[in-house]
This record gives C-alpha cells, structure tokens and sequence, in this order.
C-alpha cells in the first residue's frame, strides 16, 4: 500500500480495511527462473457510512389541492434518495417538492453512488397530507339544490321558516355567514333530518 509492502500472503484474496494507494505483485520461484507480474495500481478510499439525515419542511405538512410543501434532506452529500411508503421515488436531489400524494416520506443519502453502498440509514418519516376539497352543496325547502348567486325570494306572511341545509363529500362542519360575516353557532339551527 502506498509504495510500501503492506502484506504477504499465498492465497489470491486479501481484505483490505485501510484507504489507500495499492497494486499487488505475483512472484513465482516455482519455475527455473524467478518470474514477478505487477497489478495496475488502484485506490481504495474506505467511506464512514453518513449519518441518517433529517428532513425540514417549508411550511405546513397537512394542505389543500393547489398548495405545495417542500422537503429538505440534510445537506452535504452527493447522493439522494427519496422515499413515499417505503416506495422509491424518481428524485436524487436535496429537495423534494409535494403537491399532490399524500404519504410519509423519507430520504436516504450518501457520498457515492447507492450501487457502491456506504449510504445512510433512511431518515425518520414525514407524514404529508393533501386534501381535495369537498364539494358542497345547498339545499333550500322553497328551492331545491342551487349553486350560488341565486335570490331566494320568499312572503314573510308564508309563516314557515326558510331553510338551507349543507352537504358536502367529506361531512366537515360548514361555518354559515349572513352578509360575510359569519352567524355564530348558537343562531344556527341543527337539521333533524
């Protein structure tokens, strides 16, 4: 190793477990004559394996359709590998922007290419939620179902109440507002039916 003998040995492998310049010598005094064949040099760099990366985030990790997180792997490496349920995505740098698949993602790192080994443990997971927004509907007892800047005109002498009543795909709470502000809980009265 280096221009130095490093080892000596009789059989055809030889571990090595130290980073430097080698070439290996054959000699054989078997023969009439005393014959050497010399390997072309090589380099061995032995690598620390990195240490498991962290993950940040540009903003909030539960978000609607349209919005965006950006995920940031701990920087320095050459090599990044990203992660959404254990299922290896088609990204190899430090970031990872998310718009629309929900899921937990990781990341793995490393110095050199991931066929030569030497990468990181994957990072701890970060759970990303993208939500579609619901539809929503309004019902009126006058009026049927109606999609918005309708009037609705009705006789205050009719003494029955006017009433709407919300449906949306994912049953959420719906806050009611009179004049764009909204009516507090208390005024709005709960369907029975």
């Amino acid at each position: 190793r280096d221009g130095v003998e490093f080892a000596s040995t009789t059989g055809s492998n030889y571990s090595i477990t130290e980073s430097g310049e080698y070439f290996a010598e054959w000699i054989s005094n078997d023969l009439n004559v005393t014959c050497t064949v010399v390997s072309p040099t090589f380099t061995v760099e032995i690598l620390e394996q990195p240490e498991m990366p962290v993950i940040t985030a540009s903003g909030a990790l539960d978000f609607c359709d349209g919005g965006s997180v950006t995920l940031t792997a701990t920087a320095g490496h050459a090599y990044y590998r990203w992660y959404r349920n254990n299922v290896l995505l088609n990204s190899n740098s430090q970031t990872l922007t998310v718009r629309t698949n929900s899921g937990r993602y990781q990341v793995q790192v490393s110095d050199v290419p991931f066929q030569v080994g030497c990468t990181s443990d994957l990072s701890k997971g970060v759970e990303v939620n993208v939500y579609t927004e619901p539809d929503l509907t309004i019902y009126s007892n006058y009026y049927g179902n109606f999609n918005g800047g309708e009037i609705f005109e009705i006789c205050s002498s009719d003494n029955e109440d006017l009433y709407l009543r919300s449906y949306n795909s994912a049953s959420y709470p719906v806050v009611w507002y009179l004049d764009g502000a909204p009516i507090e809980a208390s005024e709005v009265q709960p369907s029975t039916s």
